[in-house]
């Protein structure tokens, strides 16, 4: 056999092999059946939200940073209303429920005690009487009395 019928009987096995593999695929019909009521992309959770379990997750699994101390368990309003020295806390991260947004702030109340989380909203304080302003996906703009300030999620690279 020459080159020229080898290449064409491989370019014939591999058209022919498409071809039977092609007419062996199902494919659903998108008018049937119940994925036809979903919308494609679209979430579908029955579950109610559980704001607790949420936060007790983020607590053991510590996205912020392993060299942080565990908490003991997930923030509570009492610790919520803890008042904290200006040197005591640090941006924690920012997250959405629903409609809502909050800057989760840690807090440790002396210097080898656990840390314990606040969760503030637009219009809250600071412990350093910082007021928040407007958040982003990464950064909080502040205002104490006529100065501006944008509080950043995460560092700018160097350069």
């Amino acid at each position: 056999m020459t080159l020229t019928r080898l290449v064409f009987l491989g370019v014939l096995l591999i058209v022919s092999a498409m071809v039977v593999g092609w007419a062996d695929v199902e494919i659903p019909s998108p008018t049937a059946g119940p994925a036809a009521a979903r919308v494609p992309g679209a979430l579908q959770d029955s579950r109610k939200p559980n704001v607790e379990n949420d936060l007790r997750i983020l607590a053991e699994r510590r996205p912020w940073g392993a060299d942080l101390p565990t908490t003991q368990s997930a923030p509570t309003a009492a610790s919520n209303a803890q008042t904290v020295s200006p040197g005591s806390w640090r941006i924690g991260g920012i997250m959405r429920i629903g409609d809502a947004d909050f800057l989760v702030l840690l807090v440790q109340p002396q210097p080898n005690a656990a840390f314990f989380f606040r969760y503030l909203t637009i219009g809250d304080s600071l412990p350093d009487g910082q007021v928040m302003e407007r958040m982003a996906d990464d950064n909080v703009q502040v205002r104490k009395g006529d100065q501006s300030n944008t509080l950043r999620l995460y560092r700018r690279p160097a350069g």
